[in-house]
Order: C-alpha cells, then structure tokens, then sequence
C-alpha cells in the first residue's frame, strides 16, 4: 500500500517550512508542525497495511466508546459533587474524550487514504 498522497503533502509542509520558515508566525509553524506529526503518525500507520474492516472496526469501537461516555455523564455527575466551573468539560478531561475524538480523526483520514488506494 502506497502513501503517496500523504508523502505529497509532508514534503510540500516541509519545503514550505524551508523556505519560509523565517517569515512564518509563530502559530503558524506550530499549525505545520502539528499536522506533520500527523502526517508522519497516518503514514506509519498505513505502512502496516492494515484492513479496511479493521479501520472501520476501530472507527465504530471508539465512537460507541464516546456514545457510552455521554450516557454516563449524568450517573457520574450525580454521584460526584465536583465544584468546577464546567463539569461537563471536567467530565471529557477526565475521560479522555480528546484523544479518543483524535484517534477517530487520524483512522478517518487514514480509511480514506487506503479506499484512495484501492
């Protein structure tokens, strides 16, 4: 399985970064930096070969996991007196609900990238 479509885009990030590196702003080199990490994580990943049914396996497992933690917010919220500000973002940070919204994104990108292929 080839990963040319994502070898394009690290290498456009990287020649931009080289040549414009000094007229960048500073959000905007950490905007580029954040989606080579990305990049370079789906490209590992998608040199694996992974199945296209495992892909959407994982996608379907991580959403019913976000599905399953926003039914449970109230039980916690009940049971738990927890003075914050915002409980329900308190509730996400303790839960992790970001990196699972993360994987589900990066599997996404990466399903697309192997139906791309095929």
């Amino acid at each position: 399985m080839k990963a040319s479509k994502i070898e394009t885009e690290i290498n456009l990030i990287l020649s931009q970064y080289k040549k414009e590196s000094r007229f960048m702003s500073k959000r905007i080199i950490a905007k580029n930096e954040r989606r080579y990490e990305f990049l370079m994580q789906c490209k590992r990943y998608i040199e694996t070969n992974p199945k296209k049914e495992f892909v959407e396996s994982e996608i379907s497992r991580l959403e019913n996991d976000i599905v399953i933690l926003d039914s449970r917010y109230n039980t916690w919220r009940a049971t738990n007196a927890v003075k914050v500000k915002n409980p329900v973002k308190f509730y996400q940070k303790l839960f992790g609900y970001a990196k699972i919204r993360e994987q589900i994104k990066t599997l996404k990108f990466i399903l697309e990238n192997i139906e791309d292929e095929n």
